[in-house]
This record gives structure tokens, sequence and C-alpha cells, in this order.
């Protein structure tokens, strides 16, 4: 026993000093790693997180104590506190429970199967997205030990202290193992495995996860950086046809009309705003168009009447060093509406298959892949009951160089126009077959693309008024 004893201290003396070794080889080549722990013994479960967490530099970690959702996360997309607190380039996270608990408590106390696996689904795509993003992911399941009994009074004392969700289910061995064994047959992928450990000595199990860590992020760091992902992405072939050729540019409103509808829409729409926010439907609107096609003036008519407590328009920019450091769609997350409000975007996510396409910023394969994580993404949206409305706003070369110059002549508004915008206009064919392929790509029943004729201002502006009406109140009826 002391020779046991001996050896597996001076085992994990070792493999601790490589795990030390392996975090400051992932923040230099800023490969970030994610640990998931579950398990049914809580109480014993800290201590074996603790003995792997104690020994990494706290500088490079992050510690996530999933609890019971708070009422700000439960009004927004099951997934979303998990995306957010996915690690950063060359960071860990170590989840204590994860995305996997709080689908199946709330399986084991509902029972409704149809939820879970809407849960399933998003967990899926929350790892493989990270993953073909270069993110690792490893989970633990930890098996309590029949035979080790829990100290009652260490216990009590604790959960004065730690407060403990989702007891009930963890106490009921017998039902909860029922419920985790069918997702973890599912759920084991190659990019994201389980390691189910029966816990028991406390050296034993650390020496096993600390292993199971350096093994598996040997295997990733020892595959070529160019490997195809283990899902088959359809090559995403160019659109012949032009959805954009087929748009009627000549459609106008005169200015007589313009004025006595959009006071009307614009009160329409303060009312279905008010209703929307009583019922807890949360709404996306989505502005793309080429530069000067009106984006900013939609927004700003769009606006007029509404209650500013419950929307927020979301300009979207370049984004900043610690955006980059995570998963391109992490910062629109962030924006993403709680139930009842509102969210308009001035660009949006569809810069990564516009601009980033066209400039080179992505490579072939992550835009083709942007199409389908795109669909995920909006598809999570709107199964957790988000309207998610888009708009492309087009004009055409001629209109779009009259307003180019009408700005450069206007001092106040010469600050819209830049260098950039004239270069993009060099490259219109370019973005135009972007923008083709991705209506075709991501116009789905659920989020639909609407192209709205925008060489008339004023057609453009209530053309989006009344789309967004119209599309707020089917969702009333």
């Amino acid at each position: 026993m002391k020779n046991g004893a001996s050896n597996n201290k001076e085992k994990l003396d070792r493999l601790r000093q490589e795990l030390g070794q392996m975090q400051r080889q992932l923040r230099e080549e800023k490969v970030p790693l994610a640990i998931i722990f579950e398990g049914l013994d809580y109480w014993g479960m800290a201590n074996d997180i603790n003995e792997l967490i104690r020994w990494l530099d706290p500088r490079g970690f992050d510690f996530h104590d999933m609890l019971r959702p708070l009422a700000d996360e439960k009004e927004r997309p099951f997934i979303w506190r998990y995306f957010l607190r996915m690690p950063s380039k060359g960071r860990i996270a170590v989840f204590d429970r994860s995305w996997y608990f709080w689908a199946i408590y709330e399986h084991y106390k509902s029972k409704d199967k149809t939820r879970l696996n809407h849960r399933l689904h998003d967990i899926r795509m929350l790892e493989r997205q990270h993953h073909d993003e270069g993110t690792l992911v490893i989970k633990f399941f930890l098996v309590p030990d029949k035979e080790r009994k829990r100290n009652d009074d260490e216990k009590v004392h604790c959960k004065g202290k730690f407060h403990l969700s989702g007891e009930e289910f963890i106490d009921d061995i017998k039902n909860a193992m029922e419920e985790w064994k069918e997702i973890l047959d599912t759920t084991n992928y190659e990019h994201a495995p389980w390691v189910v450990i029966k816990d028991g000595d406390e050296d034993e199990t650390a020496i096993i996860i600390i292993e199971a860590i350096l093994q598996h992020v040997l295997k990733a760091r020892s595959k070529k950086q160019n490997e195809t992902s283990m899902r088959r992405y359809e090559t995403v072939k160019v659109v012949k046809s032009s959805a954009l050729d087929e748009v009627d540019l000549s459609k106008m409103i005169s200015e007589e009309k313009y004025k006595a509808r959009l006071e009307k829409m614009q009160q329409k729409l303060a009312e279905l705003q008010c209703k929307l926010y009583l019922k807890k439907v949360p709404s996306i609107i989505v502005f793309e168009g080429w530069d000067a096609a009106g984006k900013g003036g939609n927004i700003l008519r769009l606006t007029a009447s509404l209650n500013p407590r419950g929307y927020r328009v979301a300009p979207v920019t370049v984004p900043n060093d610690e955006e980059l450091s995570h998963h391109y769609l992490w910062r629109f997350y962030k924006m993403f509406p709680k139930d009842g409000m509102m969210t308009i975007f001035d660009r949006s996510w569809y810069g990564r298959v516009l601009v980033e396409r066209v400039e080179g910023y992505a490579t072939a394969e992550q835009v083709e892949r942007a199409y389908l994580e795109i669909n995920d993404m909006e598809r999570m949206l709107t199964s957790h009951g988000t309207i998610v409305i888009k708009f492309w706003l087009h004009i055409d070369p001629s209109e779009q160089l009259r307003r180019f110059k009408e700005r450069e002549e206007d001092p106040y508004k010469r600050w819209k126009i830049t260098e950039e915008d004239w270069r993009n206009r060099s490259k219109w064919d370019a973005y135009k077959q972007a923008v083709d392929d991705m209506i075709s790509s991501t116009s789905t029943k659920r989020a639909p693309w609407t192209v709205i004729p925008s060489n008339d201002k004023r057609y453009s502006r209530i053309a989006v008024l009344e789309d967004i009406i119209e599309r707020f109140e089917d969702r009333l009826d």
C-alpha cells in the first residue's frame, strides 16, 4: 500500500509538471481548451476539480460553476450562457457541471423528450462549432463509488455556503444514471469525448483526469492544421441565377404617400412592440446592404416611435482584440435580446460570408462552414421563440455612385464616406456573387431573406416597415 501510494505521488508530481507545460504551450499557440466535469457525486467532484485547477496557472484559466440559470439567462436561448463562457484563445475553461446537466435535469423534471432533443441539437452545435474553430473539448463523467460515503456533517456545513442546485436529481442515483447513460453514448464524439471514471481514490482519480487531458491535447496538436473536419460540409456552389438581378429597382413612392403611410406604420410598430413585450417574444432585425444603401435611414424610421427601453441598435464594426480571441459568433451572442426585447443589427454575422470572404479574411472552408453555422444559430434562435427578420437593401452601382458623391459634397455627411467604401465599390461583382450565395444558402423558412429595392429611399423605408409589421402580426395571431 505504501509503495503504491508513493508511486502515485511520484506520478502525480510528474503529471502536474506536464500539465503546467501543456498550459503554457496552449497559451503560446493560442489554442483554447474546455474541460467539462459532470457526475452524481457532487461533493466528491468538487475535490477532483480542485485537484486539477490548483496546479494550473490561475492567470490562464476560468472556473465556471454552472448553477441554476439566473432570471436573465432564462430569457435567452438555452445555449446562450454557455457559449459566452467558452474559452478565448490560449485560455482554459473548467466547467463544474455544464449544458449537459441542465438539459438532463430539465428532462428529469418535465419528461419533455422534444425539448431534450432540441437541447442536444444545440449542444452538438456548440461543441462542433468551437471544435471547428480550434477549441479542444474534453468531458469527464465521475461515477460515485458506492462504498465511499459522503460526510453528512460536512455536506450540511457546506450547503450553507455553496448552494447546490438540482440535488433531488443527484440523490436519485438510479433514475439519474438511466438519464445519463443514453446521453453519454450519443454525445461521445471524437472531437469532444467523454471519459467515464469511477470516482474512488483521490490520487488515482487525479492521475486519470490529468493523463486524459494530456493525451487529448497531444492527439489534437499532432494532427495537421488543415485536417478536414469530421463533419462533411457540402461544397458551396456558386449560384448562377441572381436573386439581386430579379429585383425591380424602379419602384418608387411619392413624398405625399410616403409621409401619410410612414406615421401610421410607425404608430402601429409601437403598438406591436408593446404586445410582443407583454407576450415575452424577442425579435432580431438584421440590416445588410450595399454601402450607402440606406441602412441607417431605415433604422431611424423604424425606431422613431419605439420605446427605447425595449430595443437596442447594435452597430457592427471591425471586431476588437477580445472578440477576435473568441469564436466569430461570440460577439453577436452578447447582443441577443432577452424575451420581449428587440435587437436591431446594423450589419451582422453575415460579414463572415461577405466582407471576410471577398477580402480573404476567411478561408473558403470557413465560409462554407459559416453557412451551416449561421443556419444552426438562427434555428436555435427561432426555436427559442425569437422572430428573426433579415433585410438586404439593394441599389444599383449608378445610384451608389450618386450617393457617394452627394456625401462627399455635404459637410454633414462627409464622415460617412471612406476610402474603404470606394475600394469596396471596385469589387462590386465579387460582392454581388457573395450576396447571391449568401441568400441562396441562408434564406430559410424560419429566417428568410427579404431583398428590398432601395434606389428610392422612401419606397425602401415603407417596404421594410410593412414587412416587419407583417412578421410581428403573424406571430401574434
